[in-house]
């Protein structure tokens, strides 16, 4: 027997019952259901995310970002049986629980248990403002198919039994003051739908040569420069996301290297409730949309032909944080001949392994 719950129509009881719901260990769900009826309910799936469920027949919406988010499916319960519903997934962090119980409130307000369709379209404003949270930002988004362009290069360079070790110079994935670091070679990453070398920088940090992730001095720093554009819907050429993440999962060695390289997927943009669950999202359209790269430059920063501010310059500054500054970089096309920068990401990755092995 399903011990299934009916919620009280008090928000804090609603969110009491969400919050008492464990994961289950496969794909059934104990539901608890909001307002003693059976209509809008709420489980939470194996991996710790809320699923909120509108029953009956499938639901249209008018927000992207909602739509892309809305499944209609058949869903197993505890019991063996099934429910025909709509599914709006969340993140398993805490503060969901609150969104979850806050999203049931405004459906049944709306009257969601005799005109789901009416209700939704009333709520939907809402669902939107709530599940923007749950996703990657596009910012976030574009930022992960340059890093994920570069590691899939460095893998290709590199010999197969070098893949793990490849997979340890991603440092992005986490807040840190290097995308990729070889050794004591840096790398900053950015990308843009431009169509020139102009990004957001946020500190001189990130253009300037420090200290590598690991605290030693770094011997050089480049900033690799990629312009992308997202293709139409629809179009069955180009690359996606997923597709690249298949391709970097093929080359690593072991089930341990490609679940720590999931995991590490799931932690972009700083949240691991939050980043891109290959598993679970590669099918949804905010994640699988197709693009193409447009240019890859790789800027060595040493150069003294890059015309950017150096530490040194702010030294006399005395009651100025230099790191809290933020500008926007533009670089040309070409700085010192062919040499600056390295255009071509084959090329890219190849002098990045090079760099990494004079140093």
């Amino acid at each position: 027997m399903v011990n299934e719950e009916a919620l009280s129509g008090a928000f804090e009881d609603l969110r009491d019952s969400i919050i008492g719901l464990t994961s289950p260990e496969d794909a059934s769900r104990r539901i608890v259901w909001a307002e003693g009826t059976k209509a809008i309910g709420v489980a939470r799936d194996h991996m710790g995310r809320l699923e909120v469920f509108v029953v009956g027949e499938p639901l249209a919406a008018s927000i992207a970002s909602v739509r892309d988010a809305l499944e209609h499916d058949t869903w197993s319960r505890e019991d063996g049986t099934a429910i025909a519903a709509n599914r709006l997934v969340l993140p398993a962090a805490p503060f969901f629980d609150s969104v979850a119980a806050f999203i049931c409130a405004e459906l049944i307000a709306n009257g969601a248990v005799t005109g789901p369709q009416e209700a939704f379209s009333r709520s939907e404003h809402v669902i939107a403002l709530a599940i923007s949270r749950g996703r990657v930002s596009n910012q976030a988004l574009v930022g992960l198919v340059g890093e994920l362009s570069l590691l899939l290069a460095l893998l290709r360079a590199s010999p197969a039994a070098m893949a793990d070790s490849v997979l340890d110079t991603w440092k992005g994935s986490k807040p840190s003051s290097r995308d990729f670091q070889l050794g004591n070679v840096g790398v900053e990453v950015k990308t843009t739908t431009g169509e020139s070398s102009t990004h957001h920088v946020q500190g001189l940090h990130q253009v300037t040569a420090g200290a590598s992730v690991g605290g030693e001095p770094e011997s050089a720093l480049f900033l690799l420069s990629v312009g992308i554009s997202w293709l139409p819907d629809g179009a069955v050429s180009g690359r996606s996301i997923p597709s690249m993440v298949d391709q970097i999962l093929s080359r690593l060695s072991g089930e341990e290297s490609r679940q720590r390289f999931k995991r590490q997927l799931r932690e972009y943009g700083g949240d691991s409730a939050l980043g891109y669950d290959h598993d679970e999202d590669r099918g949804k359209t905010v994640y699988a949309r197709g693009f193409m790269l447009t240019f890859e430059r790789l800027y060595d920063m040493a150069d003294p032909a890059v015309l950017i501010p150096q530490l040194h310059d702010f030294e006399r500054f005395t009651h100025f944080d230099v790191q809290s500054m933020s500008f926007r970089l533009m670089l040309p096309d070409k700085v010192t001949g062919d040499r600056n920068p390295v255009g071509g990401m084959a090329a890219a990755s190849r002098s990045l392994l090079e760099a990494a092995t004079l140093q």
